[in-house]
């Protein structure tokens, strides 16, 4: 990964508590984020946010080695707390779990913490998508096919992995636990984006929280949102407002990346004004579509001549395919889609 490379195995060392990475059915227990599907990315020294259901006690894990951090906290209404998280300047970049304990419980988020030595100029991100656990569209089984992928990534060894929904072929739990069981195999740190059939059920949210968010790769921003059902007017909830929120914080980018699941010219033309035409995001990446966009395809048909969005469209997981983009000082460029796993026995 460039500017890092050491990969921790993590273990749960004999301690007095109860442990466990997520709730035993597992969806996300006292630690809220950052998770395996929204980690933190920063440098020695930097701090990052963490939201829990309790304070507790909290520390950064590899391999039996622990770290403690230290937190302030803040409380919010609805049982949740933040604690900005100091990193101690002397630790080692490479992959972390966050561990927080209170009282008898030990609760463990894997692969949720990644500190590097410096962000590279020029990285590369892999993306796949509509991985459709649970699908018996191929003889050979989706999970089969989504290892096979992750074993492919881990040896290109990518920056970044963005996974944009369908995740999951109904949304239920079993579907879910087995998604979670291979993305953990990934070395690399993982962003998740909800598709409409992950949201059938209430599991979504519980095993990855949030639907929207941002984050920061060195010079360059990313915005993960969920693009939902494509109603011509958009709700009067918040989602817009927070659309807008999550835009502003990566506006200073060298490059502005969003990623969803699906992009239609018919989604809601609020979030279509906020991310393709007041403040137009230099890339969009997505799936579902199952096939590669003709040249007519290629940018958002909003926005002016020159400042249109470009688009990024890869092909199903489920059918063995991902794509790699190369992202550095110039304009992004995107390799041809690859057959990375067989979808036959």
């Amino acid at each position: 990964m460039n500017a890092m490379r050491i990969t921790a195995v993590f273990l749960c060392t004999a301690l007095p508590w109860i442990a466990q990475a997520r709730d035993l059915d597992g969806s996300l227990g006292l630690i809220r984020s950052p998770n395996d599907g929204r980690p933190a990315l920063l440098l020695p020294g930097e701090s990052f946010t963490a939201e829990v259901a309790a304070k507790a006690g909290l520390f950064l894990r590899a391999g039996e080695a622990e770290f403690p951090v230290d937190s302030e906290w803040t409380e919010w209404p609805g049982d949740r707390f933040t604690a900005t998280c100091s990193v101690p300047p002397h630790l080692a970049p490479g992959q972390y779990s966050l561990v927080a304990r209170t009282g008898n419980t030990e609760d463990v988020n894997l692969r949720s913490v990644y500190i590097y030595e410096s962000f590279p100029d020029t990285y590369t991100v892999a993306h796949i998508t509509d991985t459709r656990i649970g699908s018996k569209r191929h003889p050979r089984s989706s999970k089969a096919i989504f290892a096979s992928i992750v074993d492919a990534l881990n040896e290109a060894d990518p920056d970044l992995v963005l996974v944009t929904g369908n995740l999951t072929e109904d949304g239920s739990l079993e579907q879910f636990e087995s998604f979670i069981s291979t993305l953990n195999d990934l070395e690399a740190p993982t962003f998740i984006c909800a598709g409409s059939r992950d949201r059938q059920g209430p599991y979504y949210k519980a095993f990855f929280d949030k639907v929207r968010y941002a984050f920061r790769f060195g010079h360059d921003g990313y915005l993960a949102f969920d693009s939902t059902d494509y109603v011509v007017a958009d709700g009067l909830g918040t989602e817009v407002a927070e659309l807008q929120r999550l835009r502003r914080s990566i506006k200073s980018s060298r490059w502005s990346i969003g990623f969803t699941h699906r992009y239609e010219p018919r989604m809601g033309i609020l979030a279509q004004l906020i991310l393709f035409v007041d403040a137009p995001l230099d890339f969009l990446v997505f799936g579902h579509w199952h096939r590669e966009a003709p040249l007519d395809e290629i940018a958002v048909p909003w926005g002016s001549r020159h400042g249109r969005t470009r688009m990024m469209l890869t092909p199903a997981a489920i059918d063995g395919q991902l794509r790699y983009v190369e992202v550095g000082p110039h304009e992004p460029k995107h390799a041809d889609v690859l057959q990375a796993a067989s979808t036959t026995d």
